[in-house]
């Protein structure tokens, strides 16, 4: 797996394999900007047998890149013969469409002739009034655009698991984590606040009670504007970033955007293409691209479907 971001080296705390890497920006960092192991993370949970390159495009500010880097990225890729490109980045380019397409996403096509699957991020508003619509290569028919789902909660009134008294959080947000992911933060129980699957932004239902009931699942308010059938797919897309703890109040800050989005399709495709592999199956990036939109499920709100792995993995076995 190749990932297209600001990273050159895994961190010292992540057990993957790096089979091969580029550092065309020229900077002696591991990650100029910590965009890349943020993505690698997720990538890095759930394909933990996989083997990753890295090419790095995203400097100092990870929004700017040159194109001719993003392009060169694609043809490593190939060279390579590595299946799945993770673009958690994109460029606006309004003069793309499908009539007239620019190269990044002319690029896309070509990874896709060449057996290469690429996801790639839709895009993040930047402001509010933001009109701007999904970013290339995600724009590209050849890529699997991702945009960004979050779960939010609707209960009006929720009492602090450690009995603070009511609070009224408009649109609390679930976040998925791993098993004692939160076991170095000693200021609260973690078998409290986090013995559910997921949690509530520590405001919710007793550890013994689901909360379910109490989700409304909806397009991201960050999502670029979506346009025509883009992006293909949402999937949950909000990072752990950490724990902040202020004078007697505790809190937690997430970093939301389809950058974290996208590594979760990319991963489950990886997955997916592994089994199907061991399966007998050679499945081709458009098959797995079908498969994916035909077993997609709905959200509460929103025309555009989020992930559904099991039934992408059944539309084939």
């Amino acid at each position: 797996m190749l990932l297209v971001d600001s990273i050159y080296q895994s961190p010292s705390e992540l057990d993957v394999t790096v089979e091969g890497h580029e550092n065309p920006i020229a900077s002696d960092l591991d990650d100029t900007t910590g965009h890349g192991s943020n993505v690698l993370y997720t990538l890095a949970g759930l394909c933990r047998n996989a083997a990753f390159h890295f090419y790095r495009i995203l400097a100092d500010d990870r929004e700017a890149f040159r194109v001719s880097n993003f392009l060169k990225a694609f043809q490593y890729a190939i060279e390579q013969d590595i299946d799945v490109v993770n673009a958690s980045a994109g460029k606006w380019r309004p003069s793309c469409t499908t009539e007239t397409e620019c190269r990044l996403c002319t690029a896309a096509s070509e990874l896709e002739e060449q057996g290469v699957c690429l996801v790639a991020g839709a895009g993040n508003r930047r402001t509010r009034d933001d009109t701007r619509s999904v970013f290339c290569p995600a724009r590209s028919e050849a890529a699997i655009s991702v945009g960004t789902s979050i779960a939010k909660c609707t209960a009006q009134q929720r009492t602090r698991a450690w009995g603070a008294g009511p609070i009224h959080p408009p649109g609390a947000y679930w976040v998925r984590h791993p098993d004692g992911y939160f076991n170095h933060l000693d200021e609260i129980d973690p078998e409290i606040a986090f013995g559910r699957d997921a949690y509530c932004t520590h405001m919710g239902c007793a550890p013994n009670q689901s909360c379910e009931v109490n989700q409304k699942e909806t397009p991201w308010e960050g999502n670029v504007t979506h346009s025509k059938t883009k992006p293909d797919i949402l999937s949950p897309g909000l990072l752990f970033k950490q724990f902040w703890v202020g004078e007697g109040e505790s809190t937690f800050v997430l970093d939301p955007g389809t950058s974290f989005s996208t590594p979760i399709v990319a991963g489950s495709v990886a997955l997916v293409w592994s089994e199907l592999k061991q399966s007998g199956y050679n499945p081709t990036p458009k098959d797995l691209k079908r498969a994916m939109l035909a077993s997609a499920v709905d959200i509460d709100e929103g025309k555009v479907q989020r992930l559904n792995v099991d039934g992408m993995l059944s539309a084939f076995l």
